[in-house]
């Protein structure tokens, strides 16, 4: 699907990725100074134990599996604040690279500029805000899928490694783990290639296989009814006067509000999405006799899809459609924020601007004007969100945990086989002072050995919607009975922290023993807690995890031997463009 070998030399071939890499730099900034970005779901601690609930074997829903899992293997390794840095800079700069790959063999301004569009916009920053890092691997994995799937499409069979690593790469999250899905299989069995329908069932089971460590415990998990979807409070909104489906187009509409960079809100919001869609509609037609045919059909699916959902929380009577299945189909709660469905969409958008960029600079036949004018094209794209820059304009800058939060993690693994420890005041995210009062998933649930169970219900505005952990609301239950410390322990409960100052449920604390009571933290022990059994399902879960691991470890294995016999065969002094990952 590619044309012939860059012939570049010297240190051309390094300068595209080394822009990749600055864009890295420039978006993180402050947050690869010392210490933890802790923003509302991304939480990294100095190590991340392995437990039941990483495993997807807790009684919530496995929505952060099996990338807890991961997270804690990697921590035991390399400390979590280095891990933090290392994954936020590969894949920002992983993720301009790869789209620049899609391009290969074009002129390299046409790649500088595909890069610069699927990393510099409002999708990073509002999910960086978030802490949706583990959705933007996925994100950053996209365009090497497409490649993968284009080169198995053609033939290729050493491509199905390949595939299969990335789509293990974008399953660390639900989500991601369905993105992939959804791109990688119209890309396959676009017509177009005799045979193409063989390489299918190798990639549906492949995609089947590593998500498993996500939707097997979440089928097999008992199941808890809500009464609130969330459809409306997490649905596409507004950022300025274009309006929800004007926000989309322009890669933003993000749901929370104080997730937005400031500059979407103003007129130079308006302009940057103006001047997108007026690139990208320039540049449609030469980007589609670029393309392969079938990675250009899988994007437009995969875009046209991602679009469609995240349109339906905005449009009246669909709304309520998606609302309703959301409230009575198992895991459909991943529709609910439709916004982050645009990926696939990005990354079709941002070729299609940087032949834009291309098509305008042809009209000027000095080689050297042209040249400034994809410069220029660049320097526009980062003006006009300038507010990404520097950590999101300063909103990811990194800080350390007290000492308390190590003395309280201390005590508790000191004396293990006392139960899990429930957390006050009653509620799931915090604002602490030393966090320059950003808001963010109670760390305790992370920083803490084993368990930790906290309310699960989340605050979305003005509404609070149900929690699905019927394990944290027989908690929540039991610490407003009249002697809650004899309530928990029967739900093996045996420690509360008490996080002082900070907003939540208020319900009094549980009587027991201080084992530890400084400025902002205090540990009541309450007593030996009855254990808690592993869920019947899982040891079958435990097993179809190694059995992944083993298939995404030969996967791996025979990618890179096909990428080196491959070197080897290569005649001395040519240069052969990397494939896929």
């Amino acid at each position: 699907m590619r044309p012939g070998p860059s012939t570049d030399r010297g240190w051309a071939p390094l300068l595209l990725p080394a822009w990749c890499v600055a864009l890295a730099l420039g978006v993180l900034g402050p947050a690869l100074s010392p210490g933890y970005v802790l923003s509302y779901d991304m939480v990294f601690v100095p190590r991340l134990d392995l437990t039941r609930e990483t495993l997807g074997l807790g009684s919530a829903l496995p929505r952060a599996v099996p990338v807890d899992a991961l997270t804690a293997i990697l921590s035991s390794v390399v400390r979590g604040d280095i891990l933090q840095k290392l994954v936020l800079t590969a894949t920002l700069a992983l993720a301009g690279y790869g789209a620049s790959r899609l391009l290969e063999g074009q002129p390299g301004a046409v790649r500088w500029v595909a890069a610069t569009a699927y990393v510099w916009n409002p999708y990073i920053a509002e999910r960086l805000v978030l802490g949706h890092w583990a959705l933007l691997v996925a994100y950053a994995a996209l365009p090497w899928l497409a490649l993968a799937a284009g080169d198995l499409r053609s033939g290729e069979r050493p491509a199905l490694a390949r595939l299969v690593v990335l789509l293990a790469v974008s399953a660390i999250t639900p989500t991601g783990g369905l993105l992939a899905v959804l791109l990688a299989i119209p890309i396959v069995v676009w017509p177009g290639i005799p045979g193409r329908w063989r390489a299918v069932a190798p990639v549906v089971a492949a995609a089947v296989v590593v998500n498993a460590p996500w939707w097997l415990p979440a089928l097999l998990r008992p199941g808890v009814g809500t009464t609130a979807s969330g459809v409306p409070e997490f649905a596409a909104r507004g950022e300025n006067l274009l309006g929800p489906i004007g926000s989309l187009a322009g890669l933003g509409g993000v749901w929370n509000a104080d997730a937005v960079p400031g500059s979407r809100g103003t007129v130079l919001g308006v302009a940057a999405t103006v001047v997108l869609l007026s690139l990208a509609a320039v540049g449609a037609r030469p980007m589609a006799r670029a393309l392969d045919r079938g990675v250009l059909a899988g994007l437009c699916v995969a875009a046209s899809v991602g679009l469609a959902v995240a349109l339906a929380g905005v449009v009246p009577g669909v709304r309520d459609l998606i609302d309703e299945v959301v409230l009575h189909v198992p895991a459909a709660g991943f529709l609910r924020d439709g916004q982050k469905w645009i990926a696939p969409y990005a990354l079709l958008l941002a070729p299609a601007v940087a032949f834009g960029v291309a098509r305008l600079a042809d009209r000027a036949r000095d080689p050297e004007l042209q040249r400034l004018t994809s410069v220029a094209a660049v320097v526009v794209f980062l003006s006009l969100l300038p507010d990404l820059g520097w950590g999101v304009a300063g909103r990811l800058s990194a800080v350390h945990f007290p000492g308390e939060w190590s003395t309280v993690r201390d005590l508790v693994e000191s004396e293990p086989g006392h139960g899990d420890v429930a957390v006050l005041p009653w509620g799931a995210f915090r604002a602490f002072g030393w966090n320059e009062d950003r808001t963010v998933l109670d760390p305790a649930t992370r920083f803490l050995p084993g368990p930790v169970v906290a309310s699960a219900d989340l605050p979305v505005g003005g509404s609070v919607i149900q929690g699905d952990d019927a394990r944290a609301a027989a908690v929540g239950a039991a610490l407003k009975s009249p002697d809650a410390a004899a309530a928990l322990r029967p739900l093996g409960v045996g420690w509360v922290l008490v996080e002082k100052g900070q907003a939540g449920t208020s319900v009094p604390e549980p009587q027991g023993t201080v084992r530890y009571d400084g400025k902002q933290l205090r540990l009541v022990q309450l007593g030996t807690a009855d254990p808690r059994p592993l869920p019947s399902y899982g040891p079958l879960v435990v097993v179809v995890d190694m059995l992944v691991v083993a298939l995404i470890c030969a996967a791996a294995g025979a990618a890179a031997i096909r990428a080196k016999s491959r070197r080897r065969r290569l005649p001395a002094g040519r240069v052969s463009p990397p494939r896929g990952c």
